[in-house]
This record gives C-alpha cells, sequence and structure tokens, in this order.
C-alpha cells in the first residue's frame, strides 16, 4: 500500500511557544526539526519576519521540503507547497492605528454592521479632534491613549483632560491611538474581565477563511472596579485585564493549578467556565457567543483587503507565484468553485499561510461586546515570568494556559495542513461565515444547535 505521509513541523525559528510546539509535534506524529534552517513541510516562526523570507521560500523552495516525503509525493510534478505559520504584513495591518483607519473606513459604508469598536482617534493626525473631545465633554469622559505597538499593556494611560496628553504627543510626537474608555463593563465578583478569543486564519481570497477556537480565556483584573476618577487613574489592576500587569500585584494575583482549573477566584479563568457563571445569572451566552463570532468575521473582513494586497505582491515578488487578477476574477465569478488551498488559486504557489490571532473582547454591563483589539503574536507560552520575593524572575508553570493552547495549536496545525499542505480536498466550508474550530472540517457549527449553552458552551 501506499507508505504514511510524515509531516516535519521546522521550529528553528520559534521562540517561547517552543515547548508547547513539541507537544503538539508529539500528539500529531510529526517530525521535528529544530537545527537546520530549510528543512521542513510547515514553518513557525515566533516574530514577523520581513518580506524578503517569504522569497526566499520561493526562491530555495526546491530545498525546503522534507525528506520524510513519500516517493510517490516527492517524485510528483506538483511538489506540495511549503507551510508558514504568519501572513506578510498582518503585524502592521492589526496595529492599533491601521486597524481603526480600517473600521472607520468600513463603518462609513456599513455603520451598524461595524459599530464594535469604541469611538477611537488616531494620534498625531486627529489630534484637535482629540483635544475638542476632551474640551467639549458635558461630563469628563475618561479616553484611554494606548501606544500603536504597545502589548501586554504597556504604555496605557486613562485620560480625561487635555493637558494628561503630555508635552511629546501634543507635539506630536510618537504614534497613539485615543479611544473612549468602557466605563459601565461587566463585572464578575466585582472584577472587570475580557475574553482572549483564538482565530485561525487559513485563506483570504476570494473572502477570509477562519475558524474560531471554541477554548478561549478570560482575563481578569486584580482589584475591584470603581468606575473612573482623577485618583484611582493609576490603579493599573483595577481598569487594565492584561495577564502581564496583573500577575505582578502579588496580593491578588491568583492562577489555577493542575488540580483545578475550573477555580472561580483565579486572575486567568477557562472561557468555557465564565460562560456558565454569566449563563447562572441570566446573560444569553448563545447571542454573545454569536455576536463574538460577527466581531471576528467582520474583522477579518476589514482586514482581507489590505492583506490579500501585500500578500499578492510577495507572491509575486518570488516570480513563482504571480497573483494575476484574471485568477481571482475567474474566481469573483465562479463562486461555486472553491479553492480550499487558502492563499492563491495557483497550484505552484511554493508556500502558503496561516495563522493564529488573538482577538480580545470586552463585554459591558449591558451584555454588548466590544473589539479592544487584534494581536498577531498571542502568547502560546504554557508557562509565565514572576518575579520572587528577591526581584529575581522565574519561569511558573501553567496548566490552564497548557488545557487551553496545547489542543488550540494542535488543532490548528492539523487543519492548516489538511487545507493547505497538498492535493487533499476537503467538504466545502462556507467562506464568508467565521466557524467554530472543528474537530472535522465537516463538523456542524454548534450554534445551529439546541443542547444547553451552559453545559456545552459556547
Amino acid at each position: 500500500g501506499r507508505r504514511r505521509v510524515s509531516v516535519t513541523l521546522n521550529t528553528r525559528h520559534a521562540r517561547t511557544e517552543y515547548e508547547l510546539l513539541s507537544l503538539c509535534t508529539s500528539t500529531l506524529g510529526w517530525g521535528l526539526e529544530t537545527l537546520q534552517h530549510n528543512v521542513g513541510d510547515v514553518f513557525w516562526l515566533g516574530l514577523a519576519v520581513g518580506d524578503q523570507e517569504y522569497r526566499r521560500f520561493g526562491r530555495d523552495a526546491s530545498s525546503m521540503f522534507s525528506p520524510y516525503w513519500s516517493s510517490s509525493l516527492a517524485s510528483s510534478s506538483t511538489k506540495p507547497p511549503v507551510l508558514v505559520n504568519r501572513f506578510p504584513g498582518l503585524q502592521e495591518i492589526v496595529r492599533k492605528r491601521c486597524l481603526a483607519a480600517m473600521m472607520r473606513l468600513q463603518a462609513q459604508y456599513f455603520p451598524d454592521a461595524f459599530d464594535f469598536l469604541p469611538q477611537t482617534w488616531i494620534l498625531p493626525e486627529e489630534k484637535e479632534d482629540v483635544l475638542d473631545g476632551l474640551r467639549s465633554s458635558e461630563r469628563r469622559q475618561t479616553f484611554i491613549i494606548k501606544p500603536d505597538g504597545g502589548f501586554q499593556g504597556q504604555g496605557l494611560k486613562l485620560i480625561n483632560r487635555p493637558s494628561d496628553l503630555g508635552t511629546s504627543i501634543l507635539s506630536g510626537s510618537g504614534h497613539y491611538i485615543v479611544q473612549r474608555y468602557l466605563e459601565d463593563p461587566y463585572l464578575l465578583n466585582n472584577r472587570k474581565f475580557d475574553f482572549r478569543i483564538f482565530v485561525l486564519v487559513t485563506g483570504l481570497l476570494p473572502t477570509p477563511r477562519a475558524y474560531i477556537a471554541r477554548h478561549g480565556l478570560a482575563r481578569f483584573c486584580t482589584e475591584d472596579y470603581q468606575r473612573p476618577t482623577r485618583k484611582n487613574f493609576s490603579s493599573v489592576y483595577m481598569h487594565f485585564t492584561n495577564f502581564n500587569l496583573n500577575k505582578d500585584n502579588d496580593a491578588a494575583f491568583v492562577l489555577p493549578d493542575a488540580s483545578d482549573l475550573h477555580d472561580s477566584s483565579s486572575s486567568k479563568r477557562l472561557l468555557e467556565d465564565v460562560l456558565k457563571q454569566l449563563h447562572g445569572v441570566g446573560v444569553d451566552v448563545r447571542r454573545l457567543w454569536h455576536e463574538i463570532k460577527l466581531i471576528a468575521a467582520k474583522t477579518l473582513i476589514c482586514l482581507q483587503p489590505l492583506l490579500a494586497h501585500k500578500l499578492a505582491c510577495v507572491q509575486s515578488s518570488t516570480q513563482l507565484a504571480a497573483h494575476s487578477s484574471g485568477a481571482t476574477f475567474a474566481r469573483l465569478i465562479e463562486p461555486h468553485r472553491t479553492d480550499t488551498r487558502g492563499c492563491s488559486s495557483h497550484a505552484n504557489v511554493p508556500w502558503r499561510c496561516f495563522q493564529v490571532l488573538g482577538i480580545d473582547i470586552l463585554m459591558d454591563e449591558g451584555g454588548r461586546p466590544w473589539l479592544l483589539e487584534v494581536n498577531s503574536n498571542p502568547s502560546l507560552r504554557i508557562d509565565f515570568q514572576k518575579r520572587d520575593g528577591d526581584g529575581n524572575t522565574m519561569a511558573v508553570d501553567s496548566a490552564l494556559d497548557r488545557y487551553v493552547k496545547e489542543p488550540l495549536v494542535t488543532e490548528a496545525l492539523r487543519l492548516s495542513y489538511q487545507l493547505l499542505g497538498g492535493k487533499r480536498t476537503v467538504k466545502r466550508r462556507s467562506c464568508t461565515d467565521l466557524m467554530d474550530l472543528p474537530n472535522s472540517p465537516g463538523k456542524r457549527d454548534r450554534q445551529d444547535d439546541d443542547s444547553d449553552p451552559a453545559a456545552t458552551p459556547p
């Protein structure tokens, strides 16, 4: 019979997620390449890379394929494509300023559909609008200023006066957004929280193809919430849900161990546990999950034109996978012909992309979800850095993170390879609706089930 195909994951350029990837490849039965740059079928990059790196994938395509492919595939006239876990340009496109600008453009044409991002201004270009907003507020409304490239809570600041911006920002230095602060968040145990939702993107044309993971995280503040005032603006443990900030609150930070992953007092909890708790207090979690999926889908639709253009430019630069307008037009006028390979309709594309995104959602006291930001590089660590009493940094294992992220990344690798990694065909899925991340491509979305949403969240 035909020899079994073995797949090799190259983690030469992986970073803090290396330990997790090792667990995932063991589950999948894949090989792991940690030393050589150009051996593998799937390449995992720990950080975004420049366009020239993708050109290298195209230029060195003949040397990029694992020797473990079966002889029947190795002798095929069309070699299977290399998979890369990052779309070119996505990191820049989801930066706060660019994302806000694209969302605003969509909202101009579809105001009712793209109303899930809090009111946002871009600095320094819209400095005068920001100042007008700060001066004219009937009641001193609170805003939050965020650095364009900030992450893990770095640089966040609450403001309600023009002078709060600071002289450097007022002079036009630096890139930021100023966003309306959601002053009435939904609280559990008197604490503010948000959701970290994981989304797998496997294609862009003709519309985004993506899957939303059923397992996610809820991240809690470590101080009881109070409405913002000048006196508590600096209370980061009260206002900001970022895990990287709250883990340093030694007096209140709690992380569950492997013996009790469902600890309701934890500062980071399972998405499904929080949804069960919300269901128990009367929140329509089925509707909430549906709205979260819509936010994720619309966000990807918003990103798609610029991201697809960037991808086409980089593909064309390899001179191996030119993205012709004729092929694109054919896809648009023949929607019944679905190409499950994602990035391009060309069979000779030497590399294809997939990516796991982190989408952060905050629910207000009325149960309405809001998009906070999109993270192109969500943490896939299964430990975290913590300072001990002497100020030394140590790595602390997180059973909860492993519980969520190991099946997430395992399934992301499996599904991406099935969809993008060869000549396999899969059951046709909708390209316009964001579906739950399935165990198999044909699994039905639970949104249509009649089961108790609290029993099998989401």
